[in-house]
Order: C-alpha cells, then sequence, then structure tokens
C-alpha cells in the first residue's frame, strides 16, 4: 500500500491561506472572512493532480507574540504540521513586504529541512508580479510560486512544482484513501467535542481551551482502528439559531457558516456522536441537534461527557443515566449511550469499537425466509388490524427488505386498506428485538394494495 504524502500550509494571518486551500482541493471547505485568525484547527482534504493524490494541511495563522493561549495553540499546531509534511507552502501577501512572521516561519521551516514551497499569494495579474518586494528572495527557501487563490492564477504551477518534489522519484499511483467510516462529532458549544477528538485520534489535533466556541470550522481526521481507516470529523458547537443572529455582525456571518458546515458534516458522515454534558440538563438544543442527525438517516450514538465531574455514587449508576438520557430523547431509545471522560480518557476507547458495529447494524441484511418466520410469529401474536373504508380487518403481511443504510423494510398485504401508525411503531420495536439495529433508524414503508396486476 502506497503511502500518502502530506503537504502543510502554514503563513501569518490573513495572508490568504484558506481561500487558497480552497482553491487547490476545489471546494468550499475551509471557512473564509476578513477576520484575522478564522482557521485555528489544522484543516486537511485530498488533492488529486496528474492522477496523484496527496493530503493537504491547512493551518492557523502564525502570530509571533502568541499573546493568547489559542495562539499559543495555533502555533504548536504548525509545528506539528510541518513535522510531519513532506512539503511545506509558505504563503505570504504579495501586497506586502514580507513581515516578521513571514522571517520567523521561513527560520522555523529551514530548521526543519522540509521541502518547501514560497507561495506568494494574491497576484491577481502581471503587473502586480512586476512588484513585488525583493525582501521576499531573501527568505532562503528557493522554490517560489506566484499565485492568486481568489481567481486561480498560478495555482497549476504550483501543483506541478508540489507534484515534482512529491513524486519525481515514485513510479507508483498514490490514491486518495477511502475511510470505512465517517464519523461525525456535533453538540453545543463547549460539551467536550474537541477533547474527544483529541482522545479518539491519540494526538491533539483539535485545540481544546475552557473558551465557548474555540472549534468554528469542521475538521478531518483520518485514524488507523483494528485496520480500519475511519475518518473523524469535529465540528463546530451548535447554538440555538437566535442566540446566532444576536451575536456581533461579524461573529455571526461566521457563525451561520459553521452552523452550515457542520450540518454538511453529518450529512457526509455515516455515524454521528451526539456530545452532551453529564452535568447539564439536556435541552430542546439537544433534542434538536439529535434530530439533525435523525433527519439524514445516519447511525446515532449519545456521548455523555465530563462524568469525570460527577458525584462517585452517581458515577457508578450509568444504566440509571442511560435510561433519564433516554427518557429525555424518547425518538432516540435505540441509540446506544457511552459514559466518557474526554478530558481524562475515561471509556474514550469504547467510542470507535462501538461505531463500528454501528455501522455493521446499519448495513445488515436480514435474510427474506428469516424475514418471513417472524412476520409470521408476529402475526400469530398479534393479528395486524388493516383500516378499511367501513372497519378494521384482521390480514396477513408480507415484508421483504429492499435497502440497507439505514435497514429499509417494505410491508404489503392483498386486501386494500391502511396499516394503522401503531401498528407499524410494533412492528419497528419487534424488528429491533429480534434483529438487532443498535444505534441505526430503520425505515418501514407500507404498500397499498393496487388491485391484481
Amino acid at each position: 500500500m502506497t503511502t500518502v504524502k502530506t503537504v502543510a500550509l502554514i503563513g501569518r494571518t490573513n495572508v490568504g491561506k484558506s481561500t487558497l486551500f480552497n482553491r487547490l482541493i476545489e471546494e468550499m471547505k475551509a471557512m473564509i472572512s476578513d477576520s484575522p485568525g478564522t482557521t485555528r484547527d489544522r484543516n486537511e482534504a485530498y488533492v488529486i493532480w496528474r492522477g496523484n493524490a496527496f493530503k493537504l494541511i491547512d493551518t492557523g495563522g502564525i502570530d509571533i507574540d502568541q499573546k493568547s493561549e489559542i495562539e499559543r495553540h495555533i502555533v504548536k499546531q504548525i509545528s506539528a504540521a510541518v513535522n510531519l509534511a513532506d512539503v511545506v507552502l509558505l504563503a505570504v501577501d504579495g501586497q506586502t513586504e514580507p513581515q516578521p512572521q513571514d522571517r520567523k516561519a521561513a527560520e522555523l521551516i529551514r530548521r526543519s529541512k522540509t521541502s518547501a514551497i514560497l507561495v506568494i499569494n494574491k497576484i491577481d495579474n502581471q503587473r502586480q508580479q512586476n512588484n513585488i518586494s525583493p525582501r521576499y528572495h531573501q527568505l532562503g527557501l528557493k522554490n517560489i510560486a506566484h499565485v492568486s487563490g481568489r481567481n486561480g492564477r498560478g495555482t497549476g504551477d504550483l501543483l506541478d512544482i508540489i507534484h515534482q518534489i512529491l513524486f519525481s522519484d515514485s513510479k507508483q499511483v498514490s490514491a486518495e484513501p477511502k475511510p470505512d467510516l465517517s464519523l461525525a462529532i456535533i453538540g453545543k458549544p463547549n460539551v467536550g467535542k474537541s477533547s474527544l477528538v483529541n482522545a479518539l485520534v491519540g494526538e491533539e489535533r483539535a485545540i481544546v481551551t475552557p473558551i465557548p466556541y474555540t472549534t468554528r470550522e469542521s475538521h478531518d481526521s483520518l485514524v488507523q482502528f483494528e485496520g480500519h481507516s475511519i475518518r473523524v470529523i469535529d465540528t463546530a458547537g451548535l447554538r440555538k439559531k437566535s442566540k446566532i443572529y444576536q451575536a456581533y455582525r461579524k461573529t455571526k456571518t461566521l457563525e451561520k457558516q459553521s452552523a452550515a458546515k457542520a450540518l454538511a458534516s453529518i450529512r457526509r458522515s455515516d455515524v454521528v456522536l451526539l456530545v452532551i454534558d453529564l452535568n447539564e440538563p439536556l435541552t430542546l438544543q439537544d433534542r434538536r441537534l439529535a434530530q439533525e442527525a435523525l433527519e439524514p438517516q445516519k447511525g446515532l450514538i449519545l456521548v455523555a461527557n465530563k462524568s469525570d465531574l460527577l458525584p462517585e455514587e452517581r458515577r457508578q449508576q450509568s444504566k440509571l443515566i442511560e435510561k433519564v438520557i433516554h427518557e429525555s430523547i424518547p425518538f432516540l431509545s435505540w441509540a446506544p449511550v457511552v459514559l466518557v471522560s474526554a478530558k481524562t480518557k475515561l471509556n474514550t476507547q469504547k467510542i470507535l469499537p462501538l461505531a463500528l458495529a454501528v455501522q455493521s447494524e446499519r448495513n445488515k441484511t436480514i435474510k427474506q425466509a428469516e424475514l418471513t418466520e417472524f412476520i409470521q410469529a408476529l402475526i400469530r401474536r398479534q393479528k395486524p388490524p388493516l383500516v378499511t373504508a367501513v372497519r378494521y380487518k384482521s390480514v396477513d403481511l408480507k415484508i421483504a427488505q429492499t435497502n440497507v443504510a439505514p435497514p429499509t423494510f417494505l410491508i404489503t398485504t392483498d386486501v386494500p386498506g391502511t396499516l394503522p401508525e401503531a401498528y407499524m411503531r410494533y412492528l419497528e420495536k419487534n424488528l429491533r428485538e429480534r434483529f438487532g439495529f443498535v444505534g441505526t433508524p430503520i425505515k418501514l414503508h407500507f404498500k397499498k394494495y393496487q388491485g391484481r396486476t
């Protein structure tokens, strides 16, 4: 198996790294705004160029002063990205003179001895290229590309330089790895999602601070676990829409982007981890987020975090806690609950095996003979009452599985009428008792009798 090469994109704040990142991966994955420091965590995606794939890592902007905790974390993330990368792209603003942050970043790259490219951004035309400060050549990076992340100028040449460095000695084609499972982590702000990502990934990938709304974007991390490749998607904390509208104007714009990207992450996942804070009562927002995961029919696990803050005697009452959570969200009675402490990593080792099990349940296929035996036994126990034009009538039913992810079943009968909703719920309850389907919604469709064909 060919190892996928890695390219890290670094630079000071507001030089257009996220715009360039989106241009190179050809999708709007990184958030863009005029606010410095919009990108905080490492953001990853795959680029395919000339038949080869490499992983591109976007990083937060470098701030030499490192006055805040978040800024110190950003520099730490950048150092980690450089150490992991096969090639480093140092993005600078071609409309300005080199800044102290640019020189500091170039020095960091030279010390690492990693192959590097100086990417002079915001060069929209030849006139701007002719006016670039000659001081950029004094940064000591021999590979230079002039690009415009905004309009795409020069990005093909940049990709050619990257490709030449990465694949000049390789005769193998490097393909983007396809994960066996995509796992999205959602929840309200400050419930511990980023700490949970770090616990699952096994390294400090997401920035973790006590400041609510630290994570603004959705970030992907690939984890290898027991022979499986798992994509872990960290998302921004989702507040009520009314709270977003009350925020300051710039923050509001960013937060609306964050919310949209978090919901998009749910749609591209297989299984969702809904993280809740055990030390706070469940809210309408927790239930709304559960509905967001349920609507696209994803697998779901309820992760009750911060169990380390519970009194010892309550911590031992896990079954009671699970019962209370399910009573608070009754439409997710089939979703497993895991009590964890992302901070101390208590029980976090249970999550990935459970997520893989839920994915297996989502793709489970039941043999027709077993379904026929199941429905006949159910009918013997309780005859299905079909609602006809004038009365209830007991009838026989047939059931067949028509799809997976989620498991989908078609119920038919050979006489006109409609099956009551209560009996459909009874069918679902017994299907789960008989065949499992833990952590996954199941769909039941009743096809009305159309007459003989």
